[in-house]
């Protein structure tokens, strides 16, 4: 802030290259006092250049990390350093997180708030003094360009508001909405009183139409979930104008509120209310809910303190006929629920005495079926012993008789055996005769080799 018309036109030749245009309307933006008034406040007045960077660097890191919070706000030296770190609050806020928003709000009231005029005037022509422009002179024309950037941080802080999540929206506002009197509050809450006034007329029709629907009187069982319906768009409708509530409380006006609470309070619910009681009686139960329900919306004021009384005073005398009813009805119940009991009572009793005459019945059938039942698992355990017994003589003769086949099978092999045997020995004795002399012996051991052969053979056919 503090460059002559020489170091702004050499920072413009050597910029310019890059953008023309804009290097221009920057160099003749600060060269005319009375267009740099204007950036003179959105900037850093009275700071010299590390503390400008240091503040930029901040911005910078946020920037990079994405997310900022008050801590990124750099706290300047400067007599009018609130100033700065407005500008710098600003910078930040499109990376402050939603949650944090108000937070923001608040910091940003402090900072505006705590601005001096006077000393902000003289740091900025000091710095207009080091750079050779001329000095703002006229109060009526700082105050005009001090109003145009206040609508502009105003416009600013509500604009990002407007981008966070509905929740969050609301919170902030709620949480603003008391902090008192303050040029960015009140832009926050006429804005919120603008976005909000479609919503209060849509819940004031919507309770409108459901109390003629209750006016009508069609279908008693409908009554309760009409009720339900009112109480639920009733409950939306003071939830939306909460914070318009606590911003007249804390501004000490009624301005932004007085036309709906009349609407709802006076010309939908009131009047609703003592439509039913014309009725008659049988609508005593509805109103009750309904009395109930503007009780809940009605604010403790001066206003509103004979209609409060009149509704606890009705309320209090629907609530003690409800009682008497309810008694009554309790009675009813219990004097029904007694003889029905004695009813009962008497049902059981001759449904026991039937099922003990049953039980009884059963219990001699099934004394009669154990009986047969045992005579016969004796009988069969009689005839299983038989089986079983004949089993084991059968059984033990099987048995013999396969060790006799074994026996004489074994026997039958030795003898195979042994004749074989004698056959190889003849047969190599009877290769190995000679001479003239052994002709009876060749006899008689071909006679014993026919002999065995036989014996073979009868024995392969099971005949021996």
């Amino acid at each position: 802030m503090t460059d002559d018309r020489q170091r702004l036109r050499s920072l413009h030749d050597e910029k310019s290259l890059l953008n023309a245009a804009s290097c221009d309307e920057a160099f003749q933006t600060l060269i005319t006092p009375s267009r740099r008034l204007m950036v003179e406040l959105c900037w850093f007045p009275g700071c010299d250049e590390t503390e400008v960077l240091s503040a930029l660097s901040s911005l910078e890191d946020a920037k990079r990390k994405g997310v900022a919070t008050l801590g990124n706000i750099s706290r300047l030296r400067s007599p009018v350093a609130c100033i700065g770190e407005l500008n710098l609050l600003l910078s930040l806020l499109s990376y402050a997180a939603n949650s944090d928003i108000d937070n923001f709000l608040f910091e940003a009231c402090r900072l505006f708030d705590a601005i001096d005029l006077e000393q902000l005037r003289t740091v900025i022509n000091e710095d207009r003094e080091k750079s050779g422009m001329p000095a703002v002179t006229r109060i009526s024309d700082f105050e005009d360009s001090l109003l145009s950037y206040q609508n502009d941080v105003c416009s600013t802080l509500v604009k990002r508001l407007q981008e966070a999540d509905p929740y969050d929206y609301d919170h902030a506002v709620y949480r603003v909405a008391s902090f008192g009197t303050s040029p960015i509050i009140d832009a926050v809450m006429r804005n919120y009183e603008y976005l909000i006034s479609s919503r209060l007329d849509q819940y004031e029709i919507a309770v409108q139409n459901n109390i003629k629907e209750l006016e009508r009187f069609f279908n008693k069982e409908d009554r309760p979930a009409l009720i339900e319906k009112i109480q639920k768009m009733v409950s939306g409708w003071d939830g939306a104008i909460e914070p318009l509530r606590k911003y007249c409380e804390a501004v000490g006006t009624d301005v932004a509120i007085r036309d709906h609470e009349k609407k709802m309070i006076s010309d939908i619910l009131c009047r609703g209310y003592d439509s039913l009681a014309n009725q008659g009686p049988d609508t005593e139960h509805i109103r009750l809910s309904i009395a109930r329900i503007i009780m809940q919306i009605t604010p403790e004021k001066e206003k509103y303190r004979n209609l409060r009384a009149l509704l606890l005073l009705h309320i209090s005398a629907m609530e003690m006929a409800e009682f008497k009813r309810q008694q009554e009805a309790a009675e009813r119940y219990r004097s029904l629920a007694e003889e029905a009991w004695q009813n009962e009572q008497k049902r059981n009793d001759a449904e026991n005495r039937k099922r003990s005459e049953e039980a009884a019945a059963q219990d001699r059938a099934r004394i009669v079926k154990s009986e047969e039942s045992e005579i016969a698992s004796y009988k069969a355990r009689y005839k299983k012993i038989k089986e079983d017994e004949e089993f084991a003589a059968k059984e033990v003769k099987r048995k013999r008789e396969a060790e006799n086949i074994a026996r004489k099978a074994q026997e039958r092999e030795r003898k195979i055996i042994s004749l074989e045997t004698e056959q190889k020995m003849l047969k190599t004795e009877l290769s190995n005769l000679k001479g003239l002399f052994s002709g009876k012996r060749r006899k008689q051991l071909e006679a014993r080799i026919s002999e065995i052969n036989l014996e073979l053979s009868k024995i392969n056919k099971g005949t021996y």
